[in-house]
């Protein structure tokens, strides 16, 4: 699962949409939601997980990056259809 998947947003997203669907997940999922030690600790652990996914996607450069990462990770087969909206696409 990639970033763009854990935030549920497709890769050509805008910025404002990245934040959106941020701030959505971080009502969802904020520590202070939980009263149970073990469910806030869980909580917050991704929190952190989520900060850091902002943090990649929100920086064009860091996002730039990690698009390109995904293109070298990524098998493409030759019948495979063309996407336009991946960057990687042949």
């Amino acid at each position: 699962m990639n970033r763009y998947e854990e935030l549920a947003v497709a890769q050509d997203v805008s910025l404002e949409e990245i934040h959106q669907a941020y701030q959505a997940l971080a009502r969802l999922l904020h520590p202070d939601n939980q009263s149970d030690p073990k469910l806030k600790s869980a909580a917050e652990r991704q929190m952190i997980r989520l900060n850091e996914i902002l943090a990649t996607l929100a920086d064009p450069g860091k996002r730039r990056k990690y698009d390109e990462s995904l293109c070298t990770k990524l098998v493409v087969p030759e019948a495979a259809p063309r996407h336009s909206r991946y960057p990687c696409s042949r």
